[in-house]
């Protein structure tokens, strides 16, 4: 039976154009469900992104105006490539041996995956890895709590390393705190190698940090729900902040006093921009505006490209021709 889908997060599963083709030879020996869709654009490069059922909902409400990131993560969720330069235009679903699985995370050689995931319903989510096909999911993290958005980042260096120490950030809440205003566990950023080993803490807000992506000059930008006390924003607002993958130099990137409340779904170009959704709204999938800043001038350069009178937008997606699939 054909459910019906909310598709989000999407990834351009290459990030060089010399990988363009390699799913194509690949993924089509691959055994896993096959969903004929409808594609416009034959030029598209092939697209992981993940796929919630409409029918899901988070198992709690709160009387907050504020919906944690941690509601997103529902049971029912799965990793799907589409490969738009196919004749048939199919999906694969990359994760059918997962309860749930997301916020997948191409590697810069473009030939695995990161991706979040749980096996059984009543297991953490934890970090995994796997092949562009699927194939050979290696488990990453192993915590107790929640471990969720990982991206790949550059390498950590110190003067008495033999060699750079390739890294991955992700959101965990091993540290045991919830948000401040009382409900939600206080997700913060962690660093490791790409094995999951020499974990460590890299944030440490009062609150949820999240949604973080990856500057050209190797430092982490992401979405840090701030609470400044003010009667205006009881609940706090959201800014985007940056920092350098060891934790240090943390500082804002942009609108840490500046409404509206929701920035998030942060997405770093080529093209100088930052693209990320905005919202005065608290909806617990999230989305809102499709907004951007200049990475060489964020806190001046900041504008809205849709707003919601044109409908709520979701997961910006840069392409590597300069495009912009959300």
């Amino acid at each position: 039976m054909n459910l019906p889908w909310y598709s989000l997060f999407l990834k351009s599963l290459s990030r060089n154009h010399s990988s363009l083709l390699v799913l194509l030879s690949v993924t089509l020996s691959f055994s896993c469900t096959r969903i004929p869709v409808h594609v416009k654009n034959e030029n598209l490069p092939d697209l992981v992104f993940v796929q919630i059922p409409t029918t899901v909902q988070p198992s709690s409400f709160h009387d907050g105006v504020i919906f944690p990131p941690s509601n997103r993560y529902v049971d029912g969720c799965r990793i799907v490539v589409l490969s738009p330069g196919h004749s048939e235009k199919i999906l694969l679903n990359l994760t059918p041996d997962f309860v749930s699985a997301c916020d997948p995370d191409v590697s810069f050689d473009g030939k695995t995956i990161l991706f979040a995931g749980k096996r059984k319903t009543n297991e953490p989510w934890q970090i995994w890895r796997m092949n562009r096909d699927g194939s050979e999911k290696v488990q990453i993290t192993n915590g107790s709590h929640d471990s969720v958005a990982p991206i790949h980042v550059g390498a950590r260096f110190y003067l008495n390393d033999e060699a750079p120490t390739d890294q991955i950030v992700y959101m965990n809440a091993n540290h045991g705190w919830v948000n401040e205003v009382g409900y939600g566990p206080a997700y913060s950023l962690y660093a490791s190698d790409l094995e999951g080993n020499n974990s460590y803490r890299i944030t440490f807000n009062l609150n949820a940090d999240f949604s973080p992506d990856v500057l050209p000059n190797g430092r982490v930008v992401f979405s840090s729900w701030q609470r400044f006390g003010s009667s205006l924003t009881p609940t706090g607002i959201f800014a985007l902040m940056a920092v350098n993958i060891d934790g240090t130099d943390l500082m804002p990137f942009y609108g840490n006093f500046e409404p509206p409340l929701f920035k998030e779904m942060v997405r770093v170009a080529r093209d100088d921009r930052v693209y990320f959704i905005e919202s005065d709204r608290s909806i617990w999938l999230g989305g809102g505006d499709l907004s951007f800043v200049s990475r060489r001038r964020p806190l001046h350069t900041h504008h809205v490209l849709s707003s919601s009178k044109d409908g709520i937008f979701h997961s910006p997606c840069p392409l590597p021709d300069g495009k912009l699939l959300v």
